[in-house]
Parts: structure tokens; C-alpha cells; sequence
């Protein structure tokens, strides 16, 4: 079965055509090829020779250093193909043919217009999934392409009026995955919207439509290796008593905390919970950052966004819903420092430690206090001269 080589990156042709270049569904399965314009397709038949065609006159594509004209041309063994820098190589192989017949005979790769990729394709040791946060439904990241969209053919299917047929395609890059957008809604990552690619790092959260997803990666190192991190599963009084002494040397000193959620009504009233990361799932889920193990909390409840300098709370479709400061959050709500976020029955307030200045919430009580009474007090000295 035939074979395509560039560099590092190797694929297998099941029967077929295939598109050199662009990120359709027929375009070769090799990253380095996805970002260029189409310039050829190769075609595999069931029996006989495959052929190589070109399908633009803008670039010259060079099949063993003869520009290619209009005409198709027979691929032999060892043959050489270059356009714009680019260098493939056409092999036959055996050992890949029965690798890809493996494949075939287990039901993997069923789709018949899809290179199948070896074992020598574009590996990442990273492994990774894409997780439905409604449902808990998973797809695992492999070494290959995946295509998320409404589109029943898609690797993973999301339903929604307003996701796209292919929505967006995770592609596997040298130490990760690479999101590219090809929605005409858009996507949004962590509440921005993408424009273009973006590199996928550990707790992302995806938006298509009404639709929620969560980029995971196996086995990520937790943000900073510290007692205070871990979530609130077993109480633990004199660890809190201990934060809470501390509390003003965090703020004073220089650290590298960037906010703190600490529990003020609630079964764990007193806990707290420092934020060091930019992106902070809360819930009752064990996959949460902050877990608070409230049954009126949802399993993935809501999710601290850091955009700048402010901080934004996210709600997840909770069943009791997240509000700030009385307001219920549709959407995402801005958190200024002293915020009350209510999760359900569980409240916390929100301390921006990068802040420069943080208003307690007793003192901005006072401060409403004082400017209603202030009419009275003007008032007051009038009634002491009559």
C-alpha cells in the first residue's frame, strides 16, 4: 500500500483521493501540509498505479524536478514531489499495508476518503481528551486530526443549531494540540473568541453555540505543589486558621497567587481556596480546581476566568446558578475585589490579590450607610438654630 513521506511525518493511502494541502476532508492528514494552499490530489485506485495531478497554476508543484502540467502523472516508487519548499516522498511499503489492513479489519478508520495514519505520524506523548461538559461524553486526542462539528461524519459530534457542520479540528503539534477555528459563528476559548489557531492548554474551556467543552490533558502538573491548592475534601480547621493568619503576609508579600475564593456561608465556612491560574473550574466534580463537595453544587459549576487584569466568573448551566453579589450570572459576569459569588447555597468572596486596592466588604457597607444618612445630617444643624 502506498506510503507518503515529509521529514518525520508519515501517512498511509487506503484506495482514494487525496488533496496536497488545506484542511478539507480530503486533505492528507500531515500537519505540516494543513496550513498550505491545495496545490495537487493523489489518486489511489483499488488495483494499478496512483497518480499525481496538479489543481492550480499558481504554485508549481515538481514531481522528480518536472513541473507538473494539467495532465496526471504515474506516481512510481521513490518519487520525489516539491512545491513551495515543501518535500514528499512516495513509497510503497509493506509492513505499512498490513498495518493499515490491522486497522481496517477492527473497524478503526472507516471513513474511506481518510489517510490512515502509522505509527511513525506526527506522535505527541501528550495525551489529551475533549470533554462534553453536559454529559460527561469524551473523545480521546490521538496522533491524528479530529473534526468537531454538527455534522454526523465528524469525529465528535455536538448538536446545536448554531455549530457548524465542522466546527473547528484539533491537529496533534510537537508537545500538543492546535485548535483551528473553521466555524461561521465562531469559537470562543476561556469566553474570547478564536481567531484563527490556538494552542490548547490544560483546563481550556470551548464554547460552539449553547454547547460547553473542556480541553484535558493526562496526567498535568498541578500550578504549584502546595497544601493550600488541594480541594476541601476532608476539612482540615487548623490548616484554615493557619491561611487566615497568614492571609495578610500573602497580600504584602510578593507571590505568585493571583486571587482567593474563601468560603463564608456553607457547610465549609472558613475554607479557602488560592487561585494561580488564569483558568479555575469550580464544582463538586473531583476534576474541579476548586471542589466543594456541596450537594446544591453542580458536579461543574462554574469557571474563574483571568482576561488582564480582571477577573470574570463563567457560569456552566448549573442547576442552582452562580450569582455575584445578588445578581444572577447569565453568560459572564466581571468580579471586582470583595465580591460575594454564591454557588447554590455555598457563599464565597471573591480578594483579587494583585489589587491594589481592595475594599472591605464592611467598609463599603458603611460607605452606603453614611451617604443615605448624609441628608439628615445636613438637615440636623437648621433645626438646632430654630
Amino acid at each position: 500500500m502506498p506510503l507518503l513521506n515529509s521529514g518525520g511525518e508519515r501517512c498511509a493511502l487506503q484506495p482514494g483521493t487525496y488533496t496536497i494541502g488545506g484542511n478539507g476532508r480530503d486533505a492528507l492528514p500531515i500537519p505540516s501540509l494543513e496550513w498550505r494552499s491545495a496545490v495537487a490530489t493523489i489518486t489511489v485506485p483499488s488495483s494499478g498505479p496512483s497518480t499525481i495531478q496538479r489543481i492550480t497554476a499558481s504554485i508549481v508543484v515538481r514531481l522528480n524536478q518536472e513541473a507538473l502540467g494539467i495532465a496526471p502523472k504515474q506516481l512510481h516508487d521513490g518519487a520525489q514531489i516539491e512545491f513551495e519548499g515543501c518535500h514528499l516522498t512516495f513509497t510503497t511499503d509493506n509492513a505499512g499495508a498490513a498495518m493499515v489492513a490491522s486497522a481496517a479489519n477492527s473497524g478503526e478508520h472507516e471513513r474511506p476518503v481518510r489517510a490512515v495514519p502509522t505509527a511513525t505520524t506526527v506522535e505527541t506523548t501528550v495525551r489529551a481528551r475533549i470533554v462534553k461538559v453536559s454529559s460527561g461524553e469524551a473523545i480521546e486526542l490521538g496522533n491524528y486530526k479530529v473534526v468537531v462539528g454538527r455534522d454526523a461524519s465528524c469525529d465528535f459530534v455536538v448538536s446545536g443549531m448554531g455549530v457548524s457542520r465542522r466546527h473547528f479540528s484539533v491537529t496533534p503539534v510537537q508537545g500538543g494540540y492546535l485548535l483551528r477555528d473553521e466555524s461561521a459563528n465562531g469559537t470562543l476559548i476561556n469566553g474570547s473568541r478564536v481567531s484563527g489557531t490556538y494552542l490548547l492548554g490544560h483546563g481550556d474551556m470551548l464554547r460552539l453555540d449553547e454547547e460547553d467543552l473542556r480541553f484535558e490533558l493526562e496526567g498535568a502538573a498541578p500550578p504549584a505543589p502546595t497544601e493550600a491548592a488541594a480541594p476541601t475534601a476532608i476539612l482540615d480547621m487548623s490548616r484554615i486558621r493557619r491561611e487566615m493568619a497568614e492571609g495578610a503576609k500573602r497580600v504584602s508579600a510578593p507571590t505568585a497567587l493571583a486571587a482567593n475564593l474563601e468560603i463564608v456561608r456553607g457547610p465549609y465556612a472558613g475554607a479557602s481556596f488560592p487561585i494561580d491560574r488564569p483558568v479555575c473550574s469550580i464544582g463538586r466534580g473531583p476534576q474541579c480546581d476548586v471542589r466543594v463537595r456541596d450537594e446544591s453544587v453542580s458536579t461543574s459549576h462554574a469557571t474563574l476566568l483571568r482576561k488582564g487584569a480582571a477577573w470574570f466568573v463563567v457560569d456552566l448551566r448549573s442547576a442552582n446558578g452562580t450569582f455575584v453579589d445578588g445578581l444572577r450570572v447569565a453568560g459572564e459576569r466581571q468580579l471586582t475585589p470583595g465580591a460575594r459569588l454564591k454557588l447554590g447555597s455555598v457563599e464565597m468572596v471573591f480578594r483579587s490579590l494583585n489589587a491594589d486596592v481592595e475594599t472591605p466588604l464592611a467598609k463599603r457597607k458603611t460607605s452606603w450607610l453614611s451617604a443615605l444618612l448624609r441628608p439628615f445630617r445636613r438637615a440636623a444643624p437648621s433645626a438646632d438654630n430654630d
